[in-house]
């Protein structure tokens, strides 16, 4: 049988591996969830795509900027309580060796609830932080709207879609009306708003590799 020893210390390995797994989590939902809001106010799913890791965790930066600017009070709380939670751990784990067998084992049974506690509070965390990001995606999808952005000219050499799909294409690429709203690996995502009723456009899909028009679908500016 292990000794209480042993069980310490594949507990303190445990501990470890979730700090430093944490971070990480946390950011790739970041950039996840931001870019779900976003693309979904496109009428796009992030399920369609090809997007590498790389590529979520830079879409995190524009969500945790506009958690900063927003709610920089509540993450300055958060980080002192975090901060209080780990010299209370450190101490706690200092002590440790002084206590008696039923005082380990007890400690043991706290530490369960403790790993309780962090998935609850993560649970809890991203409902909190869920809003502000979808705040900030949909902001930054509205930009779109106004012409902000890369402005392409990305040409169809093949019919792909229908004649009056392509011909609607070309005709708003002519007045430079396309606006880049995403890019992956295989496929250009572009807006084109309506030229009188700026806030209703279409989403037109153009594959990379061989110029071809692949899908147009309707969106409407975020409230």
């Amino acid at each position: 049988m292990r000794d209480s020893n042993g069980e310490e210390h594949d507990q303190s390995k445990l501990i470890s591996a979730m700090v430093v797994a944490a971070p990480a989590v946390f950011v790739y939902f970041l950039g996840w969830a931001y870019l779900n809001y976003y693309l979904g106010a496109f009428g796009i799913s992030v399920a369609e795509l090809d997007l590498g890791i790389e590529t979520i965790f830079i879409y995190a930066a524009p969500a945790a900027i506009w958690l900063l600017k927003t709610q920089w009070s509540w993450i300055v709380g958060i980080a002192v309580l975090v901060w209080g939670l780990a010299l209370w751990r450190r101490h706690s784990g200092v002590r440790t060796k002084e206590l008696s067998s039923s005082g380990r084992r007890l400690l043991s049974s706290t530490w369960y609830v403790q790993i309780v506690a962090v998935f609850v509070g993560s649970t809890l965390l991203v409902m909190f932080i869920s809003p502000f990001v979808k705040e900030a995606a949909l902001d930054s999808a509205a930009q779109r709207w106004d012409r902000s952005g890369i402005n392409i000219r990305a040409l169809v050499d093949s019919p792909g879609f229908g004649s009056v799909e392509r011909q609607d294409y070309e005709t708003c690429m002519k007045r430079d009306g396309l606006r880049l709203v995403f890019g992956d690996k295989n496929s250009y995502y572009m807006l084109c708003a309506g030229e009188i009723d700026n806030t209703e456009g279409l989403i037109y899909e153009v594959r990379g590799h061989d110029s071809v028009l692949a899908s147009v679908r309707g969106a409407s500016r975020p409230h």
